[in-house]
């Protein structure tokens, strides 16, 4: 998305002649309420979309014992952003600030002189949490529901990889990560679809989004995916941005692995008021 292409959220409401008034009254309303300056009435619309949609997988007629997806969403509410996240996909504000907009941050050494050299700084900021099986308040939930949390073992009881959700008396699903959509079997140990929702306040100089699954994020850093995209945006070109972050993790993937993981990616330049 081009930076013109400012705040908004889009819908295709498709429905059939006999209930069509109906439906498209009700998606009116819903992406009414998804719009609304009324946080509560936000979120709770955001979460019940999310349960919905994960109800609607499972009763689906292909299998979601051990499949499922992770979800991130992005709303732009006037000069507001909220994100809901369940996964491991990762949604990441870039900002281009000058040294009076920090408020006193503390930079790395490396931005502080870049400071020196340009008078900005390109920021990276997370807007969503990677839902981890480790960490506390996840874990606490999954062994609460009788799951363990530990990573793959060999044969040998030497721990590799991650940490994973199984059940307590089988090696099953191996889920590595907390929350997901579908995901039936992880679901009976405490991995839940309820989204983690984030907002806060546009300043400003904050400039694009990345959002991205994890095959991206494998192998790319929070900044170095930002310094990838910048010149891109410099030419707005967002199209050219995704190819870039693409091609760079597909190179990772075969020079670390023997698999390549999926790999989804869209990159957003903002036109904050």
């Amino acid at each position: 998305m081009g930076r013109k292409a400012r705040q908004q959220e889009i819908d295709v409401l498709d429905t059939s002649p006999s209930e069509g008034g109906m439906a498209r009254k009700q998606g009116e309303t819903c992406v009414s309420s998804v719009l609304s300056e009324n946080i509560a009435l936000r979120n709770s619309v955001l979460k019940e979309a999310f349960r919905k949609t994960n109800k609607d997988i499972i009763a689906r007629s292909f299998e979601t014992s051990f499949s499922g997806s992770t979800a991130v969403t992005i709303l732009l509410v006037g000069n507001r952003l909220v994100c809901a996240n369940v996964g491991d996909s990762r949604a990441l504000l870039a900002s281009y600030k000058s040294p009076a907009s920090l408020g006193g941050l503390k930079l790395p050494q490396e931005l502080e002189a870049q400071l020196k050299r340009t008078e900005k700084v390109w920021l990276a900021m997370p807007v969503s949490r990677d839902h981890k099986p480790d960490d506390v308040d996840e874990h606490k939930r999954i062994t609460a529901a009788n799951g363990r949390v530990e990573p793959f073992r060999e044969p040998t009881g030497e721990p590799i990889g991650p940490y994973r959700v199984w059940l307590a008396d089988e090696n099953v699903p191996g889920l590595a990560m907390s929350r997901s959509i579908g995901d039936i079997v992880a679901e009976r140990v405490g991995v839940i679809c309820e989204p983690e929702i984030f907002e806060m306040k546009l300043a400003g100089d904050e400039k694009f989004i990345i959002i991205a699954s994890d095959g991206i994020w494998e192998f790319i850093s929070n900044d170095k995916a930002v310094e990838m995209v910048v010149p891109f945006w410099a030419e707005n070109d967002p199209e050219g941005a995704c190819d870039k972050l693409v091609d760079e993790a597909v190179k990772h993937w075969h020079a670390e692995d023997e698999v390549v993981d999926d790999i989804t990616v869209i990159v957003i330049f903002l036109s904050v008021p």
